[in-house]
């Protein structure tokens, strides 16, 4: 099985909406992902920047953060 790697900005793919957003979607669907402890922290602050300068809304912004701390439990 292949493994790949995802830094935090690539992770937010998942659940941002953004270029690359669906090969994010589709590689991590169909395997495992394993995360460092300081992926929940920088994940939710890149999704916290975008919502910042405005290129995703807060209810976007609160949607992905919600997805991504469910799918960390």
């Amino acid at each position: 099985m292949p493994v790949y790697f995802f830094d935090s900005n690539a992770l937010v793919k998942r659940y941002a909406q953004e270029t690359g957003t669906a090969w994010v979607q589709t590689l991590t669907a169909q395997h495992y992902v394993f995360l460092a402890r300081v992926t929940e922290v920088e994940v939710i602050a890149a999704i916290e920047r975008r919502k910042r300068i405005r290129t995703l809304t807060p209810a976007d912004a609160s949607a992905a953060i919600a997805s991504f701390r469910n799918q960390l439990a």
